[in-house]
């Protein structure tokens, strides 16, 4: 299962394809419409950028559901368990005097012990008292 939510974006291109060739033999484009006759007769650049932007669509709306579906379990199955403090390793503060923003202190993150909510951290930049 991880592998295969890793590879999303390969498998979400096959599934893609696959539901893109589906729709276009499904729903080819209505070439015998009259309107669209009569849009092909008068604009015919028109005609033909509307007749492959539905071919394009065919392929890209699949690949966006398949990706956005795919992407969303990735999150939510091998995600979950990690916390913030799992990937964190710098913390950045910075205080907010009315009218102005400045960083008051850097940290790094040496370790975290998650039994006890503890982090290991040094200091890499302190700002002066009273610097606004």
């Amino acid at each position: 299962m991880q592998t295969t939510l890793e590879s999303r974006v390969f498998i979400s291109a096959i599934l893609a394809m696959a539901a893109g060739t589906f729709l276009f033999y499904a729903h080819p484009f209505p070439n015998q419409q009259i309107f669209l006759h009569l849009i092909a007769l008068r604009a015919p650049h028109a005609f033909l950028s509307f007749k492959y932007l539905y071919y394009a669509l065919l392929f890209t709306t699949p690949y966006l559901v398949c990706s956005a579906a795919f992407s969303g379990l990735y999150i939510f199955t091998l995600k979950a368990g990690r916390t913030i403090a799992d990937s964190l390793n710098v913390v950045i503060h910075v205080d907010r005097p009315p009218g102005r923003r400045y960083i008051s202190e850097v940290l790094l993150i040496n370790r975290y012990d998650p039994d006890a909510d503890l982090f290991d951290y040094g200091a890499v930049f302190l700002a002066k008292k009273g610097h606004p």
